[in-house]
């Protein structure tokens, strides 16, 4: 359960499995990420801390596959 949650996560949320251009999807889903954090008037500090978190969620799926 908790691997499949971190691999929705990591994946931009399915974006990443996009059958064409999955890059280009994950990006957008990236974008739309950072302009709805952009609005958290503790922007300098979510950022950092959703990278360390999103960092660990990756790691976590890639050492599970």
């Amino acid at each position: 359960m908790i691997r499949s949650i971190a691999a929705l996560f990591s994946s931009g949320f399915g974006s990443g499995y996009a059958p064409k251009a999955p890059g280009t999807f994950g990006s957008v889903a990236a974008v739309a990420v950072w302009l709805a954090l952009e609005r958290v008037s503790a922007f300098s500090f979510v950022s950092p801390l959703a990278f360390a978190i999103g960092v660990t969620v990756v790691g976590f799926v890639a050492s599970t596959v």
